[in-house]
């Protein structure tokens, strides 16, 4: 995937901290710190809980299963460098949040 694709309405975030919506068969939860998007596959890359079930704190994300804590900005685990979230651009564009991976999955 290069082109942006919608991702949810923007409106989401306006009722909860963390929205997450579908890009293909993929959950790709959307946060707004300040003025910008950050977007990440919704799924822990250690253990595979839904991250959106996490606690949000200081622009981190800490998994709801074994605690671990990720950059939401950068996607690094500082306890656990070989681990990263998957990272998507994200943008607002006519009511939407659009993303775009990163750094595309071959799967």
């Amino acid at each position: 995937m290069t082109e942006f694709v919608r991702l949810c309405p923007a409106a989401k975030l306006d009722h909860a901290p963390i929205a997450v919506g579908r890009v293909g068969v993929r959950q790709v939860a959307v946060v707004r710190l300040g003025d910008r998007l950050h977007a990440f596959k919704n799924t822990c890359p250690h253990a595979g809980s839904p991250l959106s079930n996490g606690k949000l704190c200081a622009g981190t994300i800490q998994c709801p299963r074994h605690q671990w804590v990720f950059d939401i900005a950068s996607g690094a685990c500082a306890e656990h460098p070989l681990y990263a979230l998957s990272l998507y651009d994200a943008r607002e564009r006519d009511g939407w949040i659009e993303v775009r991976e990163q750094n595309p999955e071959i799967w």
